[in-house]
């Protein structure tokens, strides 16, 4: 367990980071702890701040491997960067060992044993044990969502759970309603299975305590408006759905039907991504090992960097099957271990450094197309906004094999 303490005060005079040192103050920046399973610390920083075990530092930090003074942070401009200060320690940013480097909100730092996630505002929301509900396992920022379906529960109001894909959307509907309301009679129906719309509406004919279907937006919008109106009809049954998309979306999509927004659009719950939740990782991968009759030892402090540093599009099942590929492969070494993490998980090139970006061709190709994409397909404005010019980039596009709109294809074989 590292030891935090701070020893005085700084300032930033940048106007983009948030001044609070003290680790009492609302708010402040710094880096959230997340390598312990059971407990999110805080590491407080300010303009100048020296990180270290010695007495020169003004953050204490006692971790395996942090040198006396180990790192020291730099608010510009430009935004705020960590600079290493002793060449035995290291500092890790987003992967790569660091001279000095540009962080931002969510980029992942290691300093010895240490692995943490920088974040700009409101640090004192991240520390505090991890909590528990059901298959959930999640830190203390995340409280806000489960306590207001958990409160929807205790009042018999029937609300939806929106969220992307893995994000624990089902497990949150079982657990609320079971945790809140023990002994109640629960129908779990998926929509996707045929037999769907005759399971919701029998249950709600029925008058079950509780139910809960999921991927509601897949539901036939005539089993949808029939649900509805027997779920008025049905005094004390709650009624619990789960999107995979935003209620505005899937009601401009037309999978939603008017009837349901009516009905429960003012009782919504947001079930944050895994990417937006990266300081739970640690304690995420942890329980779902546990689970699955893993032994969680061999999450070391390298496996659990790359596992904090990906974004896992498919949620937690994404990440399930990646732990049980990499254990499944028997005796590895470390650094083995880390590539197959590295090899199967998604990284999201906006939080990589740009030479890195450079030198991995999955990271180079998705930064051309991002690129592209928000330059609507104009290469010159594309190539401006990764500071190259147009023949650079039409070589890179080249050695990565990435696929131009037809009419950008024509312009570059004329050149």
């Amino acid at each position: 367990m590292s030891q935090v303490a701070l020893k005085g005060e700084g300032t930033s005079d940048s106007g983009v980071y948030p001044v609070g040192a003290r680790p009492a103050a609302a708010g402040g920046w710094g880096i959230v702890r997340a390598n312990d399973r059971e407990q999110l610390t805080a590491v407080w920083l300010a303009e100048g701040a020296v990180v270290g075990t010695g007495g020169e530092s003004t953050v204490t930090l006692v971790d395996e491997g942090v040198m006396p003074s180990h790192a020291r942070v730099r608010v510009r401009a430009d935004g705020a960067y960590v600079e290493a200060t002793s060449a035995e320690g290291g500092v890790w940013v987003d992967g790569v060992r660091a001279e000095r480097m540009a962080v931002a909100h969510g980029t992942v730092v290691r300093m010895g044993s240490m692995v943490g996630v920088f974040v700009e505002r409101e640090l004192s929301a991240y520390c505090g044990k991890m909590g528990r509900l059901g298959d959930l396992v999640f830190g203390p920022r995340q409280r806000g969502w489960i306590e207001t379906a958990l409160g929807y529960v205790r009042a018999q109001e029937s609300f939806l759970i929106e969220g992307p894909e893995g994000s624990g959307k089902a497990a949150l509907a079982r657990a609320a309603v079971l945790s809140a309301a023990p002994g109640r009679t629960s129908v779990v129906v998926d929509a996707r299975s045929p037999a769907a719309k005759a399971s919701v509406c029998d249950a709600l004919a029925s008058r079950a305590s509780s139910v809960l279907v999921l991927h509601l937006e897949q539901l036939e919008r005539a089993a949808q408006i029939e649900a509805v109106r027997l779920l008025k009809r049905s005094a004390g049954t709650l009624l619990v759905g789960t999107l995979g998309r935003p209620l505005e979306r899937a009601l401009a999509d037309g999978l939603l039907a008017p009837a349901v927004a009516t009905v429960l659009a003012s009782r919504r719950v947001r079930v944050p991504s895994l990417e937006s939740r990266r300081e739970d990782l640690v304690a995420i991968s942890s329980a779902l090992m546990e689970r699955e009759g893993m032994d969680p030892g061999w999450l070391s402090v390298a496996v659990v960097e790359q596992l904090m540093r990906g974004t896992w599009p498919g949620g937690i099942r994404e990440l399930r099957e990646v732990l049980r590929e990499v254990v499944a492969s028997g005796e590895l070494t470390d650094d083995q271990r880390v590539r197959r993490v590295r090899e199967r998980s998604t990284r999201s090139s906006m939080r990589e450094p740009l030479g890195l970006q450079q030198e991995d061709p999955d990271l180079a190709r998705a930064r051309l197309q991002r690129a592209l994409d928000r330059a609507g397909g104009t290469i010159a404005a594309a190539a401006r906004e990764l500071h190259v010019s147009r023949q650079a980039f039409y070589r890179e596009v080249k050695r990565l094999g990435v696929e131009l709109p037809r009419k950008k294809v024509h312009e570059a074989s004329r050149m």
